[in-house]
């Protein structure tokens, strides 16, 4: 699944609270991965301003870049307890972040 918590005007707001359901699922419990991108997580773009906006970035400064814009995993692999076919899962999101949840039941 993904989700994000996309606003055209770009000011500063509350997390907003997710609550997920997911029905079908077969199993005692699931096993969930949650991959993100926000202002402190699979971003460049503060490492970027950070060394100061560089319009050629010297090869170690393209190095930080890349390490900064790699995808993060969050929440590595924590398991989920599944009722009745369904696992809930409950997460925060900041305002202009996405987030990959992955789900592999076990």
């Amino acid at each position: 699944m993904l989700l994000w918590n996309y606003h055209d005007t770009d000011v500063s707001a509350p997390d907003a609270p997710i609550h997920l359901t997911v029905n079908g699922l077969d199993g005692n419990t699931v096993v969930v991965s949650e991959f993100r991108m926000d202002a402190t997580h699979s971003n460049a773009y503060p490492v970027w301003q950070q060394i100061g906006s560089p319009a050629h970035p010297t090869t170690e400064e393209t190095r930080q870049l890349e390490k900064a814009g790699t995808l993060e995993e969050t929440v590595p692999d924590p398991s989920n307890l599944i009722s009745a076919g369904k696992a809930a899962i409950d997460l925060t999101l900041p305002r202009q972040a996405v987030v990959l949840i992955l789900l592999r039941e076990k």
